[in-house]
């Protein structure tokens, strides 16, 4: 806390899984310094949304993801969870549903759901998860994409996840 009080950082890294620590990490977001977490995949929610950002250590191995992403297929329980967070935080951004910025949906995700990484789905990027769910649409937007990079819009679509 001595650190805390110096007043000469710009972040914590706390690297645990024990939800001793949801204490501390909310009372350095309290006083307006970024916290970074670092734990496994059984770390408590209450530690994971007390950062800004927690990655889970499982999530830092190379091998964990995928060498070929568009063979991957998730479960029912993982389409609703996703589904969940895709529509209220799509919503939030546009109460219409409208189309949304892949860029802006992913720094709104990750704001909302600290703890929320593609590598825990099996996947190298949030285009190619986006991709994979039948509930949205991924859209090229031609004017915005240069060469290999390319830009996309995020909507909803009215089909649901499959059983």
């Amino acid at each position: 806390m001595d650190l805390l009080h110096a007043k000469n950082l710009d972040g914590f890294c706390i690297v645990s899984s024990d939800s001793d620590f949801t204490h501390l990490a909310r009372r350095i977001r309290e006083s307006g310094l970024k916290v970074y977490g670092f734990g496994e995949g059984k770390t408590p929610e209450a530690l994971t949304n007390a950062c800004d950002k927690f990655i889970f250590i499982e999530n830092l191995r190379n091998d964990i993801v995928s060498q070929n992403d568009s063979n991957l297929q998730l479960d029912k329980d993982e389409q609703e969870k996703l589904h969940k967070i895709f529509q209220e935080v799509i919503l939030a951004i546009n109460p219409d549903g409208e189309e949304v910025y892949l860029g802006n949906l992913g720094h709104h995700i990750n704001n909302k759901y600290p703890s929320f990484d593609v590598r825990s789905y099996g996947f190298k990027g949030l285009g190619k998860l986006v991709a994979k769910l039948p509930f949205l649409e991924l859209i090229e937007i031609p004017e915005k994409s240069k060469g290999a990079a390319k830009a996309y819009n995020v909507k909803l679509t009215r089909k649901t996840f499959k059983k």
